[in-house]
């Protein structure tokens, strides 16, 4: 067989084309094929050898190419992205608890009203705000398009 180069059948050496035994990944941004692929692997269906050499060296170039997104600082683990999108969260909410304790006093002195009255009200507004906003999900699946 000859690999015909203009699309993803192989040509027998009659010139005859006959479909492959599986799709090949890469072909097509689709996540379904490669689950496709993997499920006959699964069940025993075995692709040529050519069509096995497609796949190795597509799934090694995809691999090379998250490990440079991944040293140049464009992508990173999910565990990594929840941990820092978590930390943020609980920064942003942290300031926003300390912030009444800041602006309470010099605004009760604007006011001229007790710090301790205007205070105590902001925190209630704050913690109020906050709780409404309920604790904060980050979802990394896939998106769909």
């Amino acid at each position: 067989m000859i690999e015909n180069p203009e699309s993803d059948r192989l040509l027998a050496d009659d010139a005859e084309a006959v479909d492959l035994p599986v799709p090949i990944p890469g072909t097509e941004a689709n996540p379904d094929t490669m689950a496709a692929f993997l499920t006959g692997l699964l069940n025993g269906k075995f692709g040529d050898r050519s069509t096995a050499e497609k796949i190795k060296e597509n799934a090694l170039a995809g691999l090379r190419a998250l490990e440079l997104q991944t040293k140049a600082g464009t992508l990173m683990e999910v565990a990594d992205a929840e941990t820092l999108f978590f930390q943020i969260a609980r920064s942003e909410r942290d300031a926003w608890m300390n912030w009444p304790a800041r602006v309470g006093p010099e605004l009760a002195a604007r006011l001229d009203i007790p710090a301790d009255t205007v205070t105590a009200e902001l925190v209630r507004l704050v913690h109020a705000e906050l709780a409404g906003r309920g604790e904060p999900e980050a979802d990394f699946g896939p998106r769909a398009n």
